[in-house]
Parts: structure tokens; sequence; C-alpha cells
């Protein structure tokens, strides 16, 4: 009787472990649920103002330069804002740890710099020439300009599917500015060249990451001051004897323009600097597409664009080629 009463303390003693275990994995799976649903909504609500914020970019430059055709004087205000924005966390609130560079490590900067600095600068001139959909349109074929400027300066090389996913890029830009009908070929050739500024920034970025020089945060900082300091000389150079009538010309309301542009600038690029941080490399290609599909269709409702059926159809392609090539590219 006594070796009964026994096991049965054993069995319910049993029974209560496999309970706990069971509550406590339940107790689990919910905590991990709780955190997914979390970093899901944290992905998304960074994106949103990263969208928001590259398309208001280019609204408000698009209005600046409506008053007075000024891409490169803009660009500077662009390189200050995002210098003096992220002095804040940096040098002010000390909320980030500031890393001070010796000259060796600063020179590894200057030519990623130099390719922020030329990139935005042929965005902006690109912007002033044409529309905002065909700028980003063109944009679109970073691809392309990766493998192609990868394979012949840097002898890196690609798969078959790769290079496959290519040919809907190319063919679909095509379609796009031949149907284009406010078609600007300075327009076209700003935003080719400016993607091949960002295409050689990431390639240089890519190697200072893996010799762990500079994190995210500070690389920003460093990037656009010296930006800043590579374009003054520019603007004196090309607009200088415009800044003499801006006074005069700029209405208040352009001023506000230019300070929202610089503003909302330093917002996008941050925000796509920390998506990048907080995601895995394939969700940020496919995030950044299709950020662009959405700042084309935005753009076109809103300015009131004319399309043609080519037009959709090209575009479609060109997303199509985009999308399979960022799918395939994180497989490899």
């Amino acid at each position: 009787s006594n070796n009964k009463d026994k096991d049965d303390n054993d069995n319910n003693n049993n029974k209560d472990d496999n309970d706990n275990n069971d509550s406590d994995s339940k107790d689990k799976d919910t905590e991990q649920t709780r955190s997914s649903v979390m970093i899901v909504f944290e992905l998304v609500a960074i994106a949103v103002v990263w969208y928001t914020a590259s398309f208001f970019t280019d609204t408000f430059n698009k209005r600046v330069q409506g008053i007075v055709e000024i891409p490169v004087t803009l660009t500077l205000f662009q390189f200050l804002a995002g210098g003096l924005m992220s002095s804040i966390p940096l040098r002010l609130l000390k909320i980030w740890h500031f890393k001070p560079l010796r000259k060796k490590e600063l020179m590894r900067i200057v030519p990623i710099s130099l390719c922020w600095c030329g990139g935005f600068l042929l965005t902006n001139m690109s912007l002033g020439k044409t529309d905002v959909s065909f700028t980003h349109s063109v944009k679109a074929t970073e691809p392309v300009w990766l493998v192609a400027i990868a394979s012949i300066f840097f002898k890196q090389t690609y798969s078959w599917k790769i290079w496959l996913t290519l040919v809907p890029i190319v063919g679909g830009i095509i379609m796009i500015a031949s149907t284009e009908l406010h078609f600007s070929f300075y327009g076209f050739f700003f935003a080719a060249f400016s993607t091949c500024f960002f295409v050689l920034r990431s390639i240089f970025a890519k190697r200072l990451f893996a010799a762990k020089v500079v994190d995210n945060i500070n690389l920003f900082y460093y990037m656009s001051w010296l930006a800043a300091f590579f374009t003054f000389p520019l603007v004196l150079l090309f607009e200088g004897t415009k800044l003499l009538t801006i006074v005069e010309v700029m209405p208040l309301r352009g001023w506000l323009f230019l300070l929202a542009n610089g503003l909302l600038h330093y917002t996008y690029c941050q925000s796509a600097m920390t998506y990048l941080t907080k995601s895995t490399a394939l969700t940020y290609t496919i995030t950044n597409t299709f950020r662009r599909f959405v700042v084309i269709l935005v753009a076109i409702i809103m300015f009131g664009k004319k399309v043609t059926h080519n037009n959709i159809v090209g575009m479609g392609v060109l997303m199509a080629g985009v999308f399979s090539y960022a799918y395939i590219k994180s497989k490899e």
C-alpha cells in the first residue's frame, strides 16, 4: 500500500512537472511571437518614415528648382543638414559613441565621400531636368551598373542567373526611355551616372565595414561633412553668380522648401541606414526596390504625369528584373 501511494505521488509529481514544462514552453513561444511582431512593426515603421522622407525630399527638391535652378547649392544644403543633424547624437547629446579617426583612417573615407557627393549632386541635377518618376526609373537600373563596374574594374564574377536578370532591367528602361513623353537626355545622363557613383560608394563602404574602421552612424557623419567640403567650391564655381541674386529671387516659401529638403534628406538617409542595420540584406534590397516603385507610382499620381501603355509595361518589366536580381543575389 505504501509503495502504491509512493507511485501515485511520483506520477502526480511527473504530471505537475510536465504541466510546468508545457506552461514554460507556451510562455516562451508567446514571448518569441511578441518579439517577432515588435520587430516587424519596427521595420514597417522605419520603412514608412524612409519612404515618406524619400518622396518628399524629391518633392521639395522639385519645388525649389521650380523657383530657381540651383542643384549644386541644394546638394550643399543637404550635406550640411546631414552633418549638423548627425552631430547632435554624436557630439552634442553623446548618445552614440563618436569615433575620432586618424588621418590614415579618414583618407579611407574620402573616396566614399566623393562618390556620395557625386551621386547626390547628379541626382539633383537630373531632378532639375526631368520628372521624379523618370529619374527613379533610371536609378532603378543600379544592378546593371553594379555588375558591369564590379566585373570590369574589380574582377568580380557573377553567375549566368545574375546576368539573365539584367535583361529585363535593360529592356524595361529602354521601353521607358523610348516612350517617355518628356524625355530629357541630360536628365537620363545625370541619373545614370549618379547610379554609377552610388555603386562605387557601396563597394568602397563594404570594404570599409569589413575592415571595421567605422560604423554606419559615424560614417554618415564624416561623409556628410567631407561631401559638404567638396561641394562648396562647386557652388562658387557653377552657381556663384546666382547666389548673389537668390536672396532677392527666392521667396520665403522657397527658403522653407530648401530647409525642409535638407532635413528630410537627413531623415531619408538615416532611416535607410537604420533599416539596413535591423534587417537582412535581402529584406533591405527588396524594401529599397519597392521604395523606388512606390516613389515612381506616387510621383505619377501627385504630379499628374501622363504615361503611355508602353511606359507602364516598361516599369513592370524593369521592377520584375530588379526583384529577380535581388532574390537571386541573396541566395548565392
